[in-house]
């Protein structure tokens, strides 16, 4: 589990992309997020995501949501 900690969107003549920066094992980075989640969450909300092994020994990070008063994720 992360805190947003900055929200952008990159528009393009063809395509839109949604992105949270987030810090996870002391590494900041910007992890892309679907369109929802880029208007129903921000900056401070804590955002639930998973660490995958990639191939090629990449590893790399996945966005799964937010969590919400209670503790679960949507």
């Amino acid at each position: 589990m992360v805190v947003i900690e900055d929200k952008e969107s990159h528009h393009s003549k063809h395509s839109r992309s949604y992105e949270f920066t987030v810090t996870a094992q002391g590494d900041t980075f910007d992890i892309d997020v679907p369109r929802s989640h880029y208007y129903t969450f921000d900056e401070g909300d804590l955002y639930v995501i998973e660490y995958r092994e990639g191939a090629f020994g990449e590893p790399y990070y996945i966005a799964v949501g937010g969590v919400t008063e209670k503790g679960d994720t949507p």
